[in-house]
């Protein structure tokens, strides 16, 4: 907030109040509403100071932290990586280390009477704005909007408040995890599975996976030898995971694809006509046939992210991209007969203008329908991986939704350097949040012709956490988020990565599997196409996670049966089936057993992945923290 306190005679009151929250939920972050103005209480009391001292001097000038007087050590944020409308706004501890990016989203500016976020440009407002009322949460909101409120500061009272009424905001609760009701030791559960008709259709390529360009220099070691222009692509162990996780989509992306040019002296652009003069970010034909050798010889399906930023005149994000560098590549990619499934256009800038980066789409698409006349053959026009804001969809789509085939976006559940991103990982609550409701909207309003797919993601962002997003931890939520998303028609899941980070499928220093891989494995070899609605898990209050979809190995129902609960075994009536349960002697193991045998690579050759055999009517234990295939050979359904 960069306020002249001495313009602000009226009160604006913050108020943060934190509510009983369920079982899924903590409350280590304080609830941002707005509430009837009360001026005896300090949780309706702020102060403002600098911005983190981390952060570059015109940031710093932007806003100030606002910091709460009744909470001390919380400031106002936002709940988002990516600072989206809708995203919520409320009060998390203001000493928490974050990257610039991220404590960005604690500057507030004041000067025009809105609440504005200097980074989104969006507001912090009650979504009904001036027609609030006491209760109503805060979120970003379009500043643009009539209806928003205009807000004060009151440096007597240490209020922010309604403009034009008596409304303010107030923080309330006490930090820590909200303690849950115990489940029992056990519970029963009778599993009813609607086989009449499918709910949803996804595909064989749902479990899907990255490369991404990382340099050895950045947050050292977990990305050295990591990028795609490093990785070794011959690798027998390498070769033999990517087989094994075939039919799937390779997707070649990341922030430094808006630095990579490619060097196609043979159609005459290089990447020092581009002004590109490191190596490290200069793509080689020859480099550029490895990588698509990699993917033909494997089975794999390749999805090339183009250069969206050093097209543009002077980089200005404003401007129109010159294809030039791209043309050439693409021109390469057609004489020499490579195989590419498709071709994304950016990755992760959200302020090149809708407008502008829906008209560049339009002109990839008339390169590539030139040089592909037939459709049947001509690389997939995928995107965008720029801006998942729905008001950015709402304006981009509707210019490129007769050429686009495939609506994509990034999605990360959590934050990498969160201290407590294991006890947020193993709730129904950050489970239910893979699910964007905004997203699947936008497809359906603006794109509904086109696939819908996550282009990239991981339980957390910021390259992941040691011993959790490359641990069995990191299987629960990996496991649900393929179950979920296949419920709302994904067709393809694209983890962020198979090598690379705190995240990756593989282990990054010798390639041999994380556990994340083996759900993947498992997920892409027993679950089919056609979804179906699962009913009777209501008393695992969330922590019983159940999807049902047809085997893709022939006859049969698969199941997906997924325990996040400690303590808790979850019991069920099942008949003839073959399991697949996996487990692990803690969250942060680097390995998995599968049916009690630790699984293990021999040589270079992934091992097979074998069910126990139950022939009988039997009840089956969903044991606590498991994740779970089961293939019920008996059951049938005229949709599969």
């Amino acid at each position: 907030l960069n306020l002249n306190m001495a313009t602000f005679s009226k009160c604006f009151a913050v108020l943060v109040v934190v509510s009983l929250l369920p079982r899924n939920s903590l409350q280590s972050d304080l609830s941002l509403k707005l509430q009837t103005c009360d001026t005896t209480k300090a949780a309706q009391q702020f102060t403002f100071s600098a911005p983190p001292s981390n952060m570059p001097a015109s940031d710093q000038q932007s806003g100030k932290q606002v910091n709460s007087k009744g909470f001390p050590g919380f400031c106002i944020n936002v709940d988002a990586w990516e600072t989206n409308i809708g995203a919520t706004v409320w009060a998390t501890a203001c000493a928490a280390q974050e990257p610039v990016e991220h404590e960005r989203n604690r500057i507030w500016n004041l000067t025009t009477g809105k609440m504005v976020n200097p980074v989104s440009k969006h507001c912090a407002d009650a979504s009904a704005g001036s027609n609030a009322k006491a209760g109503d949460d805060f979120s970003l909101q379009d500043c643009s909007q009539s209806t928003r409120n205009n807000f004060e500061y009151s440096s007597t009272t240490m209020q922010i408040k309604q403009s034009n009424g008596n409304l303010c905001l107030e923080l309330g609760g006490t930090p820590g995890p909200a303690p849950p009701a115990p489940l029992p030791s056990t519970v029963n559960i009778s599993l009813d599975i609607d086989k009449s008709k499918m709910v949803a259709m996804t595909s064989a390529m749902m479990a899907s996976f990255n490369f991404d360009w990382h340099k050895n220099d950045e947050e050292p070691p977990v990305w050295i030898n990591s990028s795609v222009m490093l990785i070794n692509l011959n690798s027998p162990i390498l070769n033999a995971a990517a087989t094994a996780l075939a039919p799937a989509h390779l997707r070649i992306g990341g922030s430094e694809g808006d630095v990579v040019c490619y060097d196609v002296p043979e159609f005459n652009s290089t990447c020092a006509d581009m002004n590109q003069t490191d190596p490290t970010m200069c793509l080689t034909m020859s480099k550029y046939e490895e990588m698509v050798n990699f993917a033909t010889r494997n089975g794999l399906h390749l999805v090339f992210g183009l250069n969206a930023l050093w097209g543009r005149k002077n980089h200005d994000q404003s401007k129109p991209l010159d294809l030039t560098n791209i043309d050439a590549l693409l021109r390469y990619t057609v004489k020499y007969n490579l195989s590419v499934y498709g071709f994304e256009l950016g990755n992760e800038k959200p302020d090149i203008p809708p407008q502008v980066m829906g008209n560049d789409y339009i002109n990839l698409h008339k390169l590539l329908a030139s040089y592909w006349p037939d459709p049947s053959n001509r690389p997939k026009l995928i995107g965008n991986d720029l801006n998942t804001d729905p008001k950015y969809l709402s304006e981009f789509l509707p210019i490129v939704h007769e050429v686009l085939d495939v609506l994509t976006y990034h999605h990360y559940d959590g934050y990498g350097l969160d201290p407590n991103l294991l006890s947020k990982l193993m709730t129904p609550g950050f489970l239910d949040s893979t699910v964007s409701s905004a997203l699947n909207q936008a497809h359906a309003q603006f794109a509904p012709n086109s696939q819908l797919w996550v282009g990239e993601a991981a339980a957390a962002w910021h390259s992941g956490s040691e011993g959790i997003t490359n641990a069995f931890a990191s299987s629960f939520w990996w496991a649900d988020a393929l179950g979920n998303l296949a419920a709302h028609n994904h067709t393809s899941y694209c983890r962020q990565t198979l090598l690379g980070g705190r995240y990756g499928l593989l282990n990054r220093t010798n390639y041999e599997p994380n556990p994340d891989f083996y759900v993947s494995k498992l997920y892409h070899d027993l679950m089919g196409d056609k979804v179906f609605a699962v009913n009777g898990t209501q008393s695992g209050e969330g922590y019983l996670r159940a999807y049902a979809q047809c085997n893709r190995q022939g006859n049969g129902i698969s199941l997906l049966l997924i325990n996040i609960a400690e303590n808790t075994t979850f019991n069920m009536d099942l008949g003839p089936r073959q399991e697949y349960v996996l487990s692990a002697d803690g969250l942060h193991a680097r390995y998995v057993n599968l049916n009690g045998k630790r699984l293990q690579v021999q040589g270079n050759t992934i091992p097979t992945l074998t069910p126990t055999l139950i022939n009988t009517d039997s009840v089956f234990e969903v044991k606590p923290y498991t994740v779970n295939f089961v293939v019920l050979t008996e059951e049938t359904s005229p949709i599969c």
